[in-house]
């Protein structure tokens, strides 16, 4: 949903585009906020439509279609969805550093 089917849908890239300079701080705040900001195919930012919806979607599916029916709640679904936004939150953070990390370990 998120990778694929929505971002050809709305023409929206979901690569992540490392930011690569600047301190600890602004690059963490840049890694978190790729979740909510993308560019699309014109290579201008918009809102991630793709990632914020296409989560909610597939948090949706999945709680009324493999949980228990006794969970199967809007509140179960947007707890799910709210987990999902934050580690994919921690995945755009990550994206971020990754390449530093591994050049650092990689020169020993």
């Amino acid at each position: 949903m998120t990778g694929a089917i929505l971002p050809s849908i709305l023409r929206q890239d979901p690569r992540y585009y490392q930011l690569g300079q600047g301190g600890f701080w602004r690059r963490t705040a840049y890694g978190a906020s790729r979740i909510f900001i993308c560019r699309g195919d014109s290579g201008r930012l918009q809102f991630n439509y793709s990632e914020v919806v296409g989560s909610a979607l597939s948090g949706g599916i999945s709680v009324y279609t493999y949980h228990p029916r006794g969970e199967r709640t809007v509140r179960n679904s947007l707890s799910v969805w709210g987990t999902q936004i934050g580690f994919d939150s921690l995945a755009g953070v990550f994206n971020e550093f990754w390449p530093d990390i591994h050049r650092h370990f990689r020169k020993k």
